[in-house]
């Protein structure tokens, strides 16, 4: 299959499912500024944060993928869209060092796996916990 067909599936399927059932969410990373303090080693002064608009849907674990180690029973699955809803340009990849906020409640992102069949990350699967 060709990287048209892919992106083709991910605009025209994946994001679109995801849009209509999902929410407008945000992730948070650290951006530049930051000081740190190489006696203490610590940060002094913390970056300003930058944040990026996404779309996710989020799915409650299955009871057999639930193991209190790897995946706890108040983790979620969030399926997020790969590709901006307004410009349909792409996003910015998840990463676990990311904060994501659904409102005011904020989720720490333990892991992130791409759907990427061929070259096209068609959309992100994440395991994020409160």
């Amino acid at each position: 299959m060709t990287d048209a067909f892919y992106n083709n599936i991910r605009d025209n399927v994946a994001d679109r499912l995801i849009v209509e059932n999902g929410t407008a969410l945000t992730l948070k990373e650290e951006g530049s500024g930051a000081v740190f303090d190489g006696a203490t080693g610590f940060i002094t002064t913390p970056g300003t944060p930058v944040t990026h608009s996404v779309t996710g849907l989020f799915v409650e674990y299955k009871q057999d993928e639930i193991d209190d180690t790897n995946v706890l029973l108040t983790d979620f699955k969030v399926l997020m869209s790969a590709v901006d809803p307004t410009t349909s340009l792409p996003i910015v990849v998840p990463t676990t060092e990311m904060i994501l906020l659904d409102g005011a409640r904020e989720y720490t992102i333990v892991d992130v796996r791409p759907l990427r069949p061929g070259n096209v990350d068609v959309i992100y699967k994440l395991q994020v916990r409160k």
